[in-house]
């Protein structure tokens, strides 16, 4: 929809798409053909397929196209969605208290451009988030790095850990409590089980420090 947003217009043109044309909201076009891509996001009535070679493709199409400057990953970072209306932790203080003790950045992709996140992304030795689009940001980690999922124990969705395998990143998930029960599962609010968290990243992330 119109207007385009920066990773729009940057990931189009690294694929080579040049000529685009937004639909305002709420137009009508008619056309003779039309090409879908198809959805990568799994749903109870469909059986979906995602290509780990055409993924990788992508990734490596969109990389070079950005020209991301080739360093060996070494950040540990959490993504929040603090700012954002649904899908919020509800504890995450006490979450950023625990990873503090491992050196991990707070980070809003809200105030990063498109750029930055992938650059971001492309130096994150490890790298949690809360289940949501901002998560296909690891799409840019590189291979031996590893994803934390916070994910709604009621809206458990595969669709991260598919990218995860097909880029050769370690996954981790930490189902975690929806806090609302009078919206859609995976809109609500989420409470991480700080035990679980604590076992996560001592006994699997951060086991040889």
């Amino acid at each position: 929809p119109a207007p385009l947003t920066d990773y729009i217009n940057k990931t189009t043109k690294a694929l080579g798409y040049d000529d685009l044309l937004p639909i305002e909201r709420n137009e009508i076009i008619a056309a003779s053909e039309v090409v879908l891509a198809e959805h990568t996001s799994e749903h109870k009535d469909f059986h979906l397929h995602q290509d780990p070679v055409l993924i990788r493709k992508v990734r490596e199409e969109i990389l070079n196209a950005l020209n991301i400057k080739k360093i060996s990953p070494f950040r540990h970072v959490y993504v929040s969605r603090s700012r954002q209306k649904m899908r919020r932790l509800v504890n995450e203080q006490e979450v950023i208290q625990i990873l503090s003790n491992y050196n991990f950045e707070i980070v809003y992709f809200e105030d990063m451009s498109y750029i930055d996140q992938v650059q971001l992304m492309h130096e994150t030795k490890v790298f949690m988030g809360i289940h949501g689009a901002n998560l296909t940001n690891m799409l840019f980690m590189q291979p031996d790095t590893t994803t934390i999922e916070i994910i709604n124990l009621e809206a458990l969705n595969s669709v991260y850990f598919r990218i995860a395998s097909y880029i050769n990143t370690l996954y981790y998930c930490l189902p975690s409590q929806a806090q609302q029960l009078d919206v859609f599962n995976n809109d609500s609010d989420l409470k991480v089980d700080l035990n679980e968290l604590r076992i996560t990243l001592e006994q699997y992330v951060f086991t040889s420090s």
